[in-house]
C-alpha cells in the first residue's frame, strides 16, 4: 500500500470533523483520482440524514483553498480558507433568508508564520495537560481508528465502484 496522497493527507481531517459537526457516516461512495498515490478524492457521505458531497483535490494549481459549505433551509454557513496556510487563515461566514447576503462571523488568524507550529503547540499542551489532570482528551486513538475505518472504506468503495456501509 502506498502511502501519503491526498485521502492519508487531507481527507483524514475533513471526515473527522465531518463526523465531529454531524454524526457518524453510516455509508459513503468514494472515487480516487491518481496513481500510484491518489491526487484527488471525490467522495458521497450519507450521515444521518444529511448528504455530503466531498471534493478533495491535492494537486489543483492555484485552487480556492480550504472550502466549507453548508447550506440549510434558512441559510449557509461557510467555512474558508484561501492560503496556502493548513492552519492559519480560516474565516466563517454566515448568510441568512433575512439578510440575503454573507456576513463575516470569525476573522482569519494571521498572526503566526507558520500555522503548524501553533496547531503542533496545541495538540502536545492538550497532550500533557491530560496526563497532568489525568482526564481523556479528544481527538484520541479511537478517533483515529474511527477515521482509519472511514478511509479503508473509502478505498474499498473505489475498488469495488460501489457504495459501502461503514
Amino acid at each position: 500500500m502506498q502511502g501519503g496522497g491526498t485521502l492519508l493527507n487531507l481527507v483524514s481531517h475533513t471526515a473527522y470533523y465531518l463526523e465531529w459537526l454531524f454524526g457518524q457516516t453510516t455509508s459513503l461512495a468514494a472515487y480516487l483520482r491518481g496513481a500510484p498515490v491518489d491526487a484527488g478524492v471525490d467522495a458521497w457521505l450519507k450521515i444521518g440524514n444529511i448528504d455530503v458531497n466531498m471534493s478533495v483535490n491535492g494537486d489543483s494549481y492555484l485552487g480556492t483553498g480550504h472550502r466549507l459549505e453548508i447550506y440549510g433551509d434558512d441559510g449557509t454557513l461557510l467555512l474558508r480558507n484561501e492560503t496556502a496556510d493548513y492552519v492559519n487563515g480560516f474565516e466563517l461566514l454566515l448568510a441568512n433568508r433575512q439578510k440575503d447576503q454573507f456576513a463575516l462571523v470569525t476573522s482569519p488568524d494571521t498572526s503566526a508564520a507558520d500555522g503548524r507550529i501553533t496547531a503542533t503547540a496545541s495538540i502536545i499542551r492538550r497532550f500533557v495537560d491530560s496526563i497532568v489532570s489525568n482526564t481523556s482528551v479528544t481527538p484520541n486513538l479511537e478517533d483515529g481508528l474511527r477515521v482509519q475505518h472511514l478511509l479503508d472504506s473509502m478505498r474499498r468503495s473505489h475498488e469495488s465502484g460501489r457504495w459501502t456501509n461503514v
